[in-house]
């Protein structure tokens, strides 16, 4: 996913900050949404996973055409996002003893 136009993974990559919400009628968002079966979602989450001040991924989600992600799955998913972020920080730390 290019981060020099517009879509919902700029934004997170920008602000490093979770983004629940619509997704914006952009040309990334509608090639990624077309890849993946080319239904839009009411909402969508994007969360940024950081190794220190590095964003390393995005964790990506929805819940189909016409229905948005409910409140406690967001919750979820941000502690599912924090348990990721350290699996890589170990990953990592454990490649670089070697």
């Amino acid at each position: 996913v290019p981060l020099s136009q517009q879509s919902v993974f700029k934004t997170v990559h920008e602000t490093r900050a979770p983004y629940v919400g619509p997704m914006a009628d952009t040309t990334v968002n509608h090639r990624f949404l077309s890849a993946l079966g080319d239904e839009t979602p009411q909402t969508v989450m994007a969360i940024p996973i950081a190794y220190g001040e590095t964003l390393i991924a995005i964790l990506y989600g929805d819940n189909g055409a016409g229905k948005g992600v409910p409140p406690s799955h967001v919750a979820e998913l941000q502690f599912l996002s924090a348990e990721v972020a350290r699996a890589f920080q170990s990953l990592i730390e454990r490649l670089r003893a070697r």
